[in-house]
């Protein structure tokens, strides 16, 4: 299964366009957003995409609160305010989870890791692409599509839990 991986758009429109857009040509199955949307309209563009999308909030999303989760619920958007869990599939059979957070409470990203209970956990907030394995746990940073702070661009990830590659493209 190919996953989708984005993180920290805050509220820019048309970079997240940009990357629907790229998203648009090739396989993707589903896309896990990692907070920082910031924006309701961008939430209705993330539920034209064509699969299963999910939103974790972050620490920029608490002040839309309840206006929030309503448009998750209206864009089909599937939303929790700490983490999100994901099943992903191997050649058509269930293989397992994937937990997505945002990560500004850190407490709950060191209990996602250290439970060793998922294959990946995926996180935004810092703003940097991050790709290693802790344990049996491979933790992910997409990176962010707004203000990447570690130099490598505006960036999103493809996830390939089939194969256990990640792909990183760049946003224009």
């Amino acid at each position: 299964m190919r996953i989708a991986l984005l993180s920290d758009s805050h509220g820019e429109t048309a970079r997240l366009t940009r990357a629907l857009e790229v998203l648009a040509t090739l396989h993707v199955d589903v896309l896990v957003h990692c907070g920082d949307i910031e924006s309701l309209r961008d939430v209705a563009l993330l539920g034209t995409f064509p699969g299963e999308v999910y939103l974790v909030a972050g620490n920029m999303d608490r002040t839309l609160g309840e206006r929030l989760e309503t448009a998750c619920v209206k864009h089909g958007v599937q939303f929790a305010w700490d983490f999100v869990n994901v099943a992903f599939d191997g050649n058509g059979e269930p293989a397992g989870h994937l937990v997505a957070t945002h990560s500004h409470d850190p407490s709950i990203l060191t209990d996602l890791i250290l439970g060793q209970q998922f294959p990946y956990v995926i996180h935004g907030h810092s703003h940097c692409q991050r790709d290693t394995r802790i344990g049996t746990v491979r933790v992910i940073n997409p990176g962010a599509l707004y203000d990447p702070r570690d130099g490598n661009g505006h960036a999103l990830a493809i996830l390939d839990t089939q194969n256990d590659t990640l792909e990183t493209k760049l946003i224009p």
